[in-house]
């Protein structure tokens, strides 16, 4: 699972980086989909880097760190499942509502924070 922690920071540290660029450009993409879908999506994404995180664990660099945020993830993605699609759908649009500046920051945060995904999985 070192394969899928790293491949999963690759992930978010390249979106990191099209976002830092041009945050409009995710900004775009995701608000294009349909509200029920951000929903899932936000709810699935927070799942699949939960068990990620939480499978990956045992055999990276800082297991106690990745298994805090796997469950951390996980409990998010429950949270976002009961208060339903429409508030987490405001949620979403209120996030790419805010200012390309405080975007750019959130977004090269997403490239330090995949950066330390890679560097966790790496074979020690």
């Amino acid at each position: 699972m070192s394969v899928a922690v790293i491949l999963l920071g690759l992930v978010i540290a390249g979106l990191g980086v099209v976002g830092s660029v041009r945050p409009d450009l995710i900004g775009r993409a995701v608000l294009g989909w349909q509200p029920r879908t951000r929903s899932r999506v936000a709810i699935g994404a927070r799942v699949v880097f939960g068990v990620v995180l939480l499978l990956g664990a045992p055999n990276s660099r800082f297991p106690i760190v990745l298994y805090a945020l796997g469950g951390i993830a996980i409990v998010a993605a429950i949270v976002l499942a009961f208060v339903g699609s429409a508030r987490t759908d405001e949620l979403v649009k209120g996030w790419f509502n805010m200012s390309p500046a405080f975007l750019r920051i959130w977004l090269l945060a997403a490239v330090v924070f995949g950066a330390f995904l890679v560097y966790s999985g790496a074979a020690t």
